[in-house]
Order: C-alpha cells, then structure tokens, then sequence
C-alpha cells in the first residue's frame, strides 16, 4: 500500500480531493460508463477540474472562466455530433 503525506501536491493534490473523495476516481468513474466521444471526454474532464477546485487556489474567477471556456467548447464539439 502507497502511503501519501497529507500535503502530496503530485499524487493526492488537496484541491482535488473532498469528503473523502479523490476527484480522478470520480473521473475514472464516470468515463468508463460514459457515450462522450475522445474530443468530449478531454474537455469534460477539464471543465470538471477546474469547477472541482476553483474555490482551493486562491484564484476563484480564473478557474471558473477557464471552466466556461471548456464548457463552452465541450457544447460546440457537442453540437457537432448530436445533430437533431
């Protein structure tokens, strides 16, 4: 078994970890069940990151308009292949 210090910044980041959950297991969970395409997967993890941590780092409006940015993105590339 790995043991971690509670500030490991490389393998348990704590802007990524919450009530006792690590946010790249979520991750993990999610896209073995998901139907996004490689392109959606890549921008929905990072939409989901950067709204998992904004209010961690100190730098709140940075990482929510990156998040808007991705959000954004993930929408058009999803237009794309959910022409109805």
């Amino acid at each position: 078994m790995e043991k971690y210090t509670s500030e490991d910044m490389v393998n348990r980041p704590p802007h990524y970890r919450f009530g006792g959950y690590e946010l790249l297991e979520v991750i993990k969970a999610k896209l073995r069940e998901s139907k996004m395409d490689a392109v959606q997967s890549a921008l929905w993890i990072q939409l989901v990151q950067y709204l998992f941590r904004f209010d961690m780092k100190g730098k709140p409006f940075e990482d929510l308009n990156k998040a808007k940015f991705y959000l954004n993105d993930l929408y058009k590339e999803t237009e794309k292949t959910n022409k109805d």
